[in-house]
């Protein structure tokens, strides 16, 4: 994460810190680039233990993220965004 907010990273963590919701973004490798404190909670993990690592380490063994994104995102009431970053 970049703390500073300079550069793409340091925006697209701006932008996820914007708002309540759980977000989070992650690049074409599948690994986590930006997590809100509300992910923090969810995932009851800091943020530096996110950020770097593989999404599939956020959720349960065998869970598909996709999947379970879709689920929340269907959820009434719920606040949930999964980004995922193009090539």
């Amino acid at each position: 994460m970049n703390a500073s907010g300079d550069g793409p990273t340091g925006l697209l963590q701006a932008m996820c810190n914007a708002t309540d919701a759980v977000v989070f973004a992650v690049d074409p490798e599948g690994l986590v680039v930006a997590f809100n404190s509300s992910a923090e909670q969810l995932f009851q993990r800091p943020a530096s233990a996110a950020i770097g690592q593989s999404v599939g380490s956020l959720f349960a063994e065998g869970a598909d993220p996709a999947a379970q994104a879709m689920t929340w995102a269907r959820t009434p009431g719920s606040h949930y965004a999964l980004l995922r970053i193009a090539d």
